[in-house]
């Protein structure tokens, strides 16, 4: 894969050019430093920025232009990638052949009108769409505990170190709503503009110097050289709560979360051997979790690892009666501790290898998968494929099991479902 990449300053380019498809990804990476005070105010920020600017001044009008730009697709969201808190806007918009011409043009003017140009009048945002999307924002944070995997899961993160960024909630605070207003989230816009790195990732059927010029002409505004020290990697929370936390819900199935972590990775255990481990431990159907404890003893609904890559740490999440509690929390001891004894096999290797090399060869399948590989080039330095083929296929049994000795239990977090008492 060639990745072409490009530093205006205020911005970096990140493209590459694939004959594949009949559309154009364009993803816009807005980041800055996470600090928790923020988190609410920006999710708020670029609701307001999508609800109407000063050319296209509600969503309706909004909604029109996009319809007459052939349908594009825009959305946006905002996560936290290791140390950063980024907000990312994508626009999917079909290659200039399938419509008219300078349609691709006319996008990334539409986008940057968005971004740069906000309904602001007298230094502060429309009172009442401000007011609107707070209290859409609170009915939206009161749902919540409907989804009980997802509230485990930041709830699990929050208990893990109440004082670290992990335990940050990315999707903002109810009782920072209020504190928001027409002005002061206005001062946040200009912070924003003014100071956060901004990324463009290109992808598609596309002449760099025709995107390049696009991006020049619409985003000049964006004159400021912005430095930012690019450190995504999470450094591990001092205070960790060592004592199981038990949580209750009014739900039938109960939600087990065990977080581990490692002291101390280089560059290969962080992104390759890590990732093999966790596909192992409980990244497949036939992971050591699953079928020793959904498969032979039936012990759950389901469980799965998933390892953060840029925090070091592997998420163990099962959906069980409340009465196996104890019975599934001993049992995923004893797997790893089986596996730290060199109960891990040649096939298990084998078959975690092949998942991950399968995946390397459909990145190119998909715009938002090749994007995706293209962030992570970006953030974390990952290898290209090829080498990163080699790296995955050169990691050997011992490897895997000195990296997994280095694993240990940080965190218990336990959603109680009180219905089936």
């Amino acid at each position: 894969m060639k990745i072409t990449y490009k530093d205006y300053g205020a911005y970096r380019l990140h493209f590459h050019n694939i004959d594949k498809f009949k559309s154009t990804l364009i993803k816009i990476k807005i980041k800055e430093p996470i600090k928790k005070e923020n988190i609410t105010k920006r999710n708020l920020l670029f609701d307001i920025l999508f609800a109407g600017s000063k050319e296209y001044n509600s969503e309706r009008k909004i909604s029109i232009k996009q319809e007459d730009l052939y349908d594009t697709s825009i959305f946006h969201n905002t996560i936290r990638e290791g140390n950063y808190l980024t907000t990312t806007i994508s626009i999917e918009v079909l290659d200039d052949k399938y419509t008219e011409k300078g349609n691709l043009e006319e996008t990334i003017k539409f986008i940057s009108e968005i971004i740069l140009n906000p309904l602001v009048d007298n230094n502060s945002f429309n009172k009442d769409k401000v007011d609107l999307y707070k209290t859409k924002y609170k009915d939206d944070l009161q749902t919540i505990k409907e989804n009980p995997r997802f509230y485990a899961s930041f709830r699990s993160s929050e208990e893990h170190s109440k004082n670290s960024i992990t335990s940050y909630r990315t999707f903002g605070y109810m009782e920072d709503i209020d504190e928001i207003d027409e002005y002061n989230l206005y001062d946040y816009y200009k912070e924003v503009i003014n100071s956060n790195l901004i990324d463009f990732f290109i992808v598609g059927n596309i002449e760099l110097k025709e995107i390049t010029d696009y991006i020049k002409k619409y985003f000049k505004q964006l004159n400021i050289v912005k430095r930012l020290t690019s450190n995504y990697i999470v450094k591990h929370p001092n205070k960790i709560n060592k004592r199981p936390y038990i949580e209750s819900i009014p739900n039938e199935q109960s939600i087990l979360v065990m977080t581990y972590s490692f002291n101390k990775l280089d560059y290969t255990e962080r992104y390759y051997t890590a990732v093999l481990l966790s596909i192992i431990l409980g990244g497949s159907p036939t992971s050591k979790l699953f079928q020793e404890i959904r498969e032979k003893e039936s012990m759950c609904y389901y469980i799965t690892a998933q390892y953060r890559l840029l925090d070091g740490t592997i998420k163990i999440y099962s959906g069980i009666d409340k009465a196996n509690y104890k019975k599934v929390k001993n049992q995923v001891n004893k797997i790893i501790n089986q596996m730290k004894k060199n109960s891990i096999t040649e096939e298990d290797i084998n078959n975690a290898k092949t998942l991950i090399l399968n995946d390397y060869e459909t990145i190119d399948d998909s715009l938002h998968s090749i994007s995706n590989y293209l962030n992570n080039v970006n953030i974390i330095g990952l290898k290209e494929i090829d080498e990163s083929k080699s790296i995955i296929n050169s990691i050997k049994k011992k490897n895997i099991i000195k990296l997994i000795k280095n694993l240990k239990l940080d965190s218990i977090y336990f959603l109680a479902g009180d219905k089936n008492d």
